[in-house]
């Protein structure tokens, strides 16, 4: 009988120690965390992540992605909406990067959401051919380069990376070139050089 109860004190003493040891285990810290990629854009998103491991991830316009990365610090280079950015990315607990319609705000700040145009800082511009009777090439070369075509006195907007552009236009059979800053909703006005 004695060797009955000791049976059953050993046997419920080792449920006891495996029932503790996964409970340790069950709170330890994973490895890899959670990483959300919402892509709220018309445009499609690459982002290369170089730290703990080497990802390249890419996340199609209006589509929501989830990644388990491996946890820690990254050097990240991203594309959308026609232009790159370098920056660094805390992975070392869960994160979500919101990249909003290309030239616009992303979600408020806070410990989990990134807002992606704080690192693709785009704008919306309006460029206009004030040249009556001429059409008009402009070349715009800055942090990004673009080339746009105007009929006479045609006017259109563009969404380009905020900075300091050099322009050189091309109207009425002859050229000139000046200086531009892309800001929010800035208008570059043209007219046939002189």
């Amino acid at each position: 009988m004695n060797l009955k109860k000791y049976r059953s004190i050993i046997f419920m003493s080792l449920v006891l120690i495996f029932l503790i040891s996964a409970t340790g285990v069950a709170f330890a810290k994973s490895e890899r965390v959670k990483f959300t990629v919402e892509n709220n854009s018309n445009k499609v998103l690459t982002l290369r992540m170089t730290g703990p491991e080497s990802l390249y991830l890419v996340v199609e316009a209006g589509e929501t992605e989830v990644f388990t990365p491996l946890r820690g610090e990254y050097e990240i280079t991203m594309f959308s909406c026609g232009a790159y950015a370098d920056d660094e990315l805390d992975l070392t607990t869960i994160k979500t990067l919101v990249v909003p319609a290309c030239g616009s705000s992303g979600p408020p700040k806070s410990d989990k959401k990134i807002d992606a145009s704080d690192t693709i800082k785009l704008v919306k511009i309006t460029i206009e051919n004030d040249a009556t009777n001429s059409t008009m090439v402009v070349v715009m070369t800055g942090p990004g380069t673009y080339v746009f075509s105007f009929k006479a006195g045609q006017k259109a907007s563009y969404t380009v990376p905020r900075g300091d552009y050099k322009v050189t236009y091309y109207a009425c059979n002859s050229s000139a070139t000046r200086n531009f800053t892309a800001k929010a909703n800035k208008v570059l006005e043209l007219s046939c050089p002189k």
